[in-house]
């Protein structure tokens, strides 16, 4: 038995490298199709609803949403890319700061003195701002095949059913119908519980960053903003590198930047753990070691834009699981285990 399976375990293992492999290589095609098919969860709701409720013709009212949907992704990729220049014009003075403070530490610890230039990190933060704002073409590019996707999935949307019943015998296409209303269901409901609660995080953010008087407090808000679509890791990213240059703003002043801190975590904390569960209870049932497993291996694979995508993959992957008997345990194994144990 034991010499049968372990033929199938390098199997599987091959499978899963050369899958990561095309999903790698193929990440200019993948990313903006992922990213147009979460889009189409969010845009369809208020496509139905425009088109049952307020009888606009359906082309029209998906031209109008994707209209809407097209100005908004350019206006947030503008919004960076002027941010990501005034973040480079003041990048000197941060640069001195930083200096002052380096040389403080080596004359009270008695480091070497030429470790500044090893750890050049404002230089290395430079060249990623330029290199992020040479980017702006790729992400143009980028916008442009996700809409091309977003337009065919819309329209394509209302002839699925019917070439589904004809493709596949009924008790098939009926599994396959509750697969997708599933996924939909789940994923809908996640990215708008999570939209939620980020533009909260994000605004109250804002707000008392600009309070304190930390610079680019609009730019922190709106970062806030979509880190919070990355569990739990994104939230630590992104405070450590607001309270980095809160330091370097108001230094020798710790006062600033420790209330900063201690608002960020807890905004964090009451958003992220009290907030965020309530609103979504257990409905997504996922170990929050998958969860983390997820944004580790999708961060790999295709970058930051993996780890925003992380979460409604895994849904989706654990909901396809569920629904074919021989890979049910695997579903099993990735939710929390809170139903079961309830259930006992």
């Amino acid at each position: 038995m034991q010499s049968k399976s372990l033929p199938q375990v390098f199997l599987g293992i091959l499978a899963v490298l050369a899958i990561s492999a095309v999903l790698y290589l193929a990440a200019g095609v993948l990313i903006p199709l992922v990213t147009a098919i979460l889009v189409s969860f969010i845009v369809s709701p208020v496509i139905s609803f425009l088109h049952k409720r307020l009888h606009i013709p359906r082309p029209i009212a998906i031209f109008l949403v994707l209209l809407l949907v097209m100005t908004v992704v350019f206006l947030i990729g503008l919004f960076f890319y002027s941010s990501v220049q005034s973040f480079y014009r003041e990048l000197p003075k941060y640069s001195g700061k930083f200096t002052e403070i380096s040389l403080r530490l080596i004359n009270r610890f008695r480091l070497p003195e030429d470790i500044l230039e090893e750890f050049s990190w404002v230089r290395s933060m430079g060249s990623y701002l330029m290199a992020f704002s040479r980017g702006f073409v790729d992400f143009l590019s980028g916008l442009i095949l996700m809409m091309l996707f977003l337009v065919f999935l819309l329209f394509e949307r209302a002839h699925i059913r019917p070439k589904l019943w004809e493709a596949f015998e009924s008790r098939t296409t009926h599994r396959l119908f509750v697969i997708y209303a599933h996924i939909s269901r789940q994923i809908g409901r996640y990215l708008s519980v999570k939209l939620l609660v980020s533009v909260a995080t994000g605004f109250l953010m804002w707000l008392t960053l600009w309070i304190i008087g930390i610079e680019f407090a609009f730019v922190w808000g709106v970062l806030t903003f979509f880190f919070n679509f990355i569990p739990n890791i994104g939230a630590i990213i992104l405070t450590a590198f607001i309270e980095v240059f809160a330091v370097l703003q108001f230094y020798p002043s710790p006062t600033e930047p420790i209330v900063a801190l201690v608002v960020m975590i807890v905004f964090q904390q009451v958003m992220g753990n009290l907030v965020e569960p309530a609103l979504l209870g257990e409905r997504l049932d996922l170990s929050p070691v998958v969860i983390i497993f997820s944004l580790v291996i999708w961060g790999w694979i295709w970058g930051i834009l993996g780890m925003f995508l992380a979460v409604p993959l895994i849904v989706a992957i654990k909901i396809v699981l569920e629904n074919i008997p021989f890979l049910k345990p695997a579903a099993v194994l990735m939710g929390t285990g809170k139903r079961l144990s309830s259930a006992s």
